[in-house]
């Protein structure tokens, strides 16, 4: 007894918080959930309530009893189980665009890297059964019987054109799992299921190292990856998985190589700058000016300033080259019949004044709703709302972990620097809302069409860079492990607010 009393009296503000959590998970789940149910479905949610309960609670003693385990390695035991469960309870086309990149994965793992235009229609004949066995799971009673759905030897054309256009690389991953799942013969909608799996291994790998290599900085990235959003993202069928991941994974490979100025760049490193710069720009060609982060590479690590201008200047010229063959390889799959592109470029030029007066009505106007978005306030396809009072919490972490530095790293960067930074976040995002008014808004709309928060995640990870140094110093003293238990309760419940979605 004595044991357990003076155990509780070091630890009180710890059991304090952890009691608070779980109380909060406890009413959100009743206020949200279990009072509209029926009896007969309640039950479900007193499971689901234990196991949640005892998720905290094994965390809590992992944190307590582990205070010291480094930071990428605290990054796997949460990310892993908890993406699991997003990617458990999340049915098939549930989250934007699946139908589409399940579609163009599919052609890919055949060996149809380019898709095929029929009838003005871009796609790819694939299997009769694919859409009946993956894709009209709209609630969980629907995947029983879908699982017993396999391949079959009839065909039928799939029309994809928004996802026709995306390059072979970005589906890596998912093409990988498609094709174990079709090695052990499985139904398509495990198949569909596999995709998903190695997509979510890969953005672990990738965002496990950058979050390992990167000098400073490390907490912003690690609540980055933890945002709900993020994590549907990461274990859906969607190349924002590795998008993210990549940019991540660059941003972190360049600062640490800015770091250690001793060491002289190396072919490998070369080797490894190029493969991720090609990568990310051709995932999505606006994202593309985050490859200039290259020229932040110190020139003592060069052999002269001429070594240095060449290298790099090869590096992203490499990314350019690739990208623009892809461009006027897949430029035939550009939806027809929406918008006249050749009419908005027209207006664009003409009325320059009214153009920048329709980004700013744009951003005016919707900025709100999209960086809570982008954090995770609406979920699946955009049908699960997470309250904003459960997220604010979260923003408020990221916040300072941009502004915050309690690290005694000398690690800086110059004014110059800062600026290539902030040319880079604002050519992509103008990069973002040109392509989409281009190719989703009608000619000469006052606003632009189409934007979703998830397409700003990969600026989130360049804005740390822009405060090095620039800090606050908190007065009061906490431990990270505050931090990771309440990353842990709010995911849990929008696990829950997921399962109730779809049960």
């Amino acid at each position: 007894m004595e044991k357990v009393s003076h155990f509780i009296k070091s630890n009180y503000k710890y059991l304090l918080y952890i009691s608070i959590l779980i109380g909060v998970f406890l009413l959100f789940l009743y206020h949200t959930q279990v009072i509209t149910f029926s009896s007969s479905k309640k039950i479900y949610f007193i499971i689901l309530a234990v196991l949640m309960i005892l998720f905290i609670s094994v965390y809590s003693f992992i944190f307590q009893k582990k205070e010291k385990i480094k930071l990428e390695n605290i990054y796997l035991i949460m990310i892993i189980p908890i993406g699991l469960m997003y990617l458990c309870i999340f049915p098939i086309n549930q989250i934007p665009d699946e139908n589409t990149h399940f579609a163009r994965i599919n052609e890919i793992s055949l060996g149809y890297l380019i898709s095929k235009k029929e009838n003005n229609f871009q796609g790819r004949d694939l299997d009769a059964n694919l859409y009946s066995g993956a894709l009209v799971t709209s609630k969980y009673k629907d995947i029983i019987n879908e699982i017993k759905i396999k391949n079959s030897n009839k065909k039928a054309f799939y029309h994809f054109a928004n996802t026709a256009l995306y390059s072979f690389i970005s589906y890596i991953p998912q093409v990988l799992g498609l094709l174990v799942g079709k090695i052990f013969h499985l139904p398509i909608l495990l198949q569909a299921y596999m995709a998903r799996l190695f997509n979510f291994l890969v953005f672990v790998f990738l965002t496990y190292l950058a979050i390992k290599i990167i000098p400073v900085k490390k907490m912003a990235i690690f609540i980055i990856m933890f945002f709900p959003l993020v994590i549907q993202e990461a274990i859906s069928l969607s190349p924002d998985a590795l998008t993210i991941a990549i940019t991540a994974f660059l941003i972190a490979y360049v600062l640490n190589l800015k770091q250690n100025t001793a060491l002289p760049i190396t072919k490998k490193d070369i080797v490894i700058l190029s493969i991720c710069s090609i990568v990310l720009s051709l995932c999505k060609i606006v994202y593309f000016p985050i490859c200039f982060i290259v020229f932040l590479i110190p020139k003592e690590k060069f052999k002269s300033n001429k070594h240095k201008l060449l290298t790099v200047s090869f590096i992203i010229l490499l990314a350019l080259i690739v990208n623009l063959i892809w461009l006027s390889i897949s430029s035939e799959f550009l939806p027809s019949g929406q918008v006249n592109s050749k009419q908005q470029i027209q207006y664009i030029f003409r009325h320059i004044p009214r153009y920048i007066m329709a980004i700013f009505a744009t951003y005016t106007k919707c900025f709100n709703d999209w960086f809570f978005n982008s954090i995770g306030n609406s979920l699946g396809n955009f049908n699960i709302v997470i309250p904003a009072i459960y997220l604010y919490p979260l923003l408020v972490l990221f916040i300072c972990t941009v502004f915050l530095d309690n690290s005694s790293s000398k690690y800086i960067l110059n004014i110059y620097e800062k600026i290539i930074i902030a040319i880079i976040i604002v050519t992509v995002l103008l990069l973002i809302t040109t392509s989409l008014y281009l190719q989703w808004t009608p000619v000469a709309a006052p606003t632009v069409f189409g934007i979703q928060g998830r397409y700003f995640v990969p600026i989130y990870l360049l804005l740390p860079m822009l405060f090095f140094k620039h800090h606050v110093t908190p007065k009061i003293n906490y431990s990270n492990k505050y931090v990771y238990l309440y990353i842990i309760t709010l995911n849990l419940l929008v696990v829950s607010s997921v399962f109730y979605h779809f049960i």
